[in-house]
């Protein structure tokens, strides 16, 4: 009964995880949804821009299109080729490498740069400043020296409960592993749990 029980709660616990996940996933729609939206506005004006920049006869701003090209990868390169007077296959080119500079994905908020050679890189999700990353590395470490003790744990409470299993008379073979199943352990040729055997 008590597993039973243990057994509800974790997937109450996940049930409520996944709920939690939705609203996130939601949220995050919503939020990309309204930067697309405003990344095609900017687009337009990008647009008005290179035609009166064209009909004073005075090229775009260079510095203005690199930092479109880098900082901005929802704006599509289409966009920023048109005010340039560019063709599309030509601006990765002309707009080099490039440095990013996002928050760190820790906690810390510390602003991070790094190199990037396309657009892709650009979009990706800003990396950890040194320190958050060894944080991070820290925690990972500490969480598994906790699950190694856990297992180590119950690993014993698993053998003194088929102990008393096979004390009250269990047929030792009912216990033959299941991978992934709890409670069931590897046999031997003559069905003994091999966790008995020293």
């Amino acid at each position: 009964m008590a597993d039973e029980d243990a057994l509800s709660r974790e997937y109450e616990q996940v049930t409520q995880m996944l709920d939690a996940l939705d609203t996130a996933i939601a949220e995050r729609d919503t939020a990309k949804a309204r930067a697309t939206a405003t990344a095609r506005a900017v687009g337009g004006q990008l647009e008005r821009l290179g035609y009166l920049a064209r009909i004073a006869g005075i090229p775009f701003d260079r510095e203005l299109a690199r930092r479109l090209y880098w900082d901005y990868p929802d704006l599509l390169v289409s966009e920023i080729a048109h005010p340039m007077g560019a063709h599309v296959s030509s601006v990765a080119r002309e707009m080099g490498n490039g440095a990013v500079e996002r928050p760190c994905g820790g906690a810390c908020g510390r602003i991070i740069t790094w190199q990037v050679s396309s657009r892709t890189d650009a979009r990706k999700q800003a990396r950890l400043c040194p320190e958050c990353s060894a944080e991070l590395e820290a925690r990972r470490a500490q969480r598994f020296a906790e699950w190694q003790v856990e297992r180590v744990r119950g690993s014993e409470d698993d053998r003194q409960m088929l102990r008393e299993a096979l004390e009250r008379g269990g047929e030792p073979r009912r216990y033959a592993e299941f991978p992934g199943v709890p409670g069931t352990w590897a046999v031997d040729e003559n069905g003994v749990p091999l966790v008995l055997i020293d």
